[in-house]
């Protein structure tokens, strides 16, 4: 029988208890503001900020959302962010990836490095106050687990990938394996893996037949799973997509900001 997470049952649970410190908060003064900038049209992006302004606005929070499109510049764009880091009313800022095909790595990092580290709630930047929200999830789904089984981390070297892979190693996982496109043999290695986790973005990338029986399956996919629906039934617990990771990292985004002031 295969276990599942629920995230969505997480965030709700989440929720409740930053309702109160927000409303703690709101005694002194503090009313909690997240702004986030979308650049461009991406449809899946769209949805998903409209997601978090929900969540934000559930707890008693504020969640801007300045909507950019795909030709503006990089400077101008680093600028809106500096204005809003200087803005005592906003407790958290971060963009939405990922940016237009346009826009190259060093404008990306660029922005991301034009945020202020101590309001970087998504946990964008390396050397940023928070851990993203996204890895947070990731382990909070997978619980207590034994150092020395296997993992598997699909998409290792992308942006989110690097951030997993390199939590997994500062946790002590030494049997880590880090699966990205050009990687030869990987489902070998994702046959040996008692761990794996997916974020590639591709869906149903990972099927059956690449995995083994009683695997811990954690799809990261967005916004359709990396992980095919056929391969749950082999697995011992499942993060499924949607209403897995999902969810959960969106709490632990809004929780980022509240732990960030509180």
């Amino acid at each position: 029988m295969t276990d599942f997470f629920d995230g969505r049952a997480y965030a709700q649970e989440k929720e409740e208890k930053l309702k109160g410190l927000v409303s703690s908060l709101k005694k002194k003064g503090i009313t909690l503001k997240l702004v986030s900038l979308i650049i461009g049209d991406d449809q899946s992006s769209i949805l998903y900020q409209h997601l978090k302004k929900k969540a934000a606005e559930r707890i008693g929070a504020e969640l801007e959302i300045i909507n950019l499109k795909s030709e503006a510049k990089t400077e101008t764009i680093a600028q809106m962010i500096r204005d809003k880091n200087s803005d005592k009313t906003v407790h958290g800022v971060m963009i939405q990836l990922p940016l237009p095909d346009n826009f190259s790595k060093d404008d990306r990092n660029d922005l991301i490095y034009a945020i202020d580290r101590n309001k970087d709630v998504d946990g964008l930047r390396k050397d940023s106050m928070f851990t993203a929200p996204v890895v947070r999830a990731v382990f909070d789904a997978l619980g207590s687990q034994d150092k020395s089984l296997k993992v598997a981390v699909v998409g290792a070297y992308g942006f989110e990938g690097k951030k997993i892979t390199g939590k997994f190693k500062e946790m002590g996982f030494k049997n880590l394996f880090e699966i990205g496109r050009a990687s030869s043999g990987y489902e070998t290695l994702l046959r040996q893996a008692d761990i794996v986790v997916s974020t590639t973005g591709r869906p149903s990338l990972i099927k059956p037949e690449m995995i083994k029986k009683g695997v811990v399956l954690i799809d990261v996919g967005s916004p359709v799973g990396d992980i095919a629906k056929d391969c749950y039934d082999k697995a011992s617990f499942v993060s499924p997509v949607p209403g897995g990771i999902g969810p959960a990292t969106i709490a632990n985004l809004i929780e980022n900001m509240v732990e960030g002031v509180k």
